[in-house]
């Protein structure tokens, strides 16, 4: 997350200064661009001396230009700051059209950060019940302290069951809202060769119900629709 917000000011500040340089390239050729009043640099300076000129004015600017593109580049625009010139309109929609889509890809992992930070804490959750599992083991055998081996094989069995639980996925009923919106072709194959798949192969002999008893190896398979409802 430090890497990600890094990267956010370091964008905001290469757009804040690119758009300086246009803005000092426009100031030295005011007639070719026809610039007329003020401008974004001159309207931020509050000194009657040229923004070039004046020390102080070039440290404000900084601050002033890397603010205007944080700001833009996050959406907010506060208006305080905003372009004057017609160059300076054209430019700035397009550097920041660039920029808003390089920010969008910087929320994007930051989102995905925060998901595998949710990840996480469930995994965390799932081991504070466990020990509250075992709190409650301990005192139903009198507050003797449970043995270490003992503990150890529950600890390893549900490490290995939370990591290979392939119905993970379904727990919820949000879940399973978005589950059911699936064709049911993609459903009946996450089933078949997902979820299920050893299991069926393992008891297939259980699942083979004949169609017709007179006709050998006539059995129901997973392209029908009755059967596939009932398996799933």
């Amino acid at each position: 997350m430090v890497r990600i917000g890094c990267i956010a000011l370091v964008l905001a500040y290469i757009i804040g200064m690119f758009w300086w340089i246009l803005i000092q390239i426009q100031n030295d050729n005011e007639d070719y661009f026809l610039t007329k009043g003020d401008n974004f640099l001159t309207a931020s300076t509050p000194s009657k001396l040229s923004p070039l000129e004046n020390k102080e004015s070039q440290s404000r600017n900084m601050i002033a230009v890397f603010y205007f593109a944080f700001t833009t580049l996050t959406t907010v625009g506060f208006g305080d700051l905003r372009p004057y010139s017609t160059f300076e309109r054209i430019f700035n929609a397009l550097i920041l059209f660039i920029g808003v889509a390089c920010f969008s890809y910087i929320i994007g992992n930051f989102l995905n950060v925060l998901d595998a930070f949710d990840l996480v804490l469930a995994e965390n959750e799932d081991s504070d019940n466990l020990s509250r599992f075992f709190g409650i083991l301990q005192k139903f055998n009198q507050g003797r302290i449970l043995k270490k081996e003992f503990t150890t094989e529950i600890e390893d069995y549900f490490d290995y069951y939370w990591s290979n639980d392939k119905l993970y996925s379904v727990a919820s009923e949000e879940d399973l809202k978005y589950f059911a919106e699936l064709p049911p072709k993609i459903k009946t194959e996450i089933f078949k060769n997902f979820l299920f798949r050893s299991f069926i192969q393992t008891f297939k002999k259980l699942f083979n119900i004949r169609k017709n008893k007179k006709v050998q190896h006539s059995y129901y398979k997973w392209h029908d629709d009755l059967y596939s409802e009932f398996m799933i």
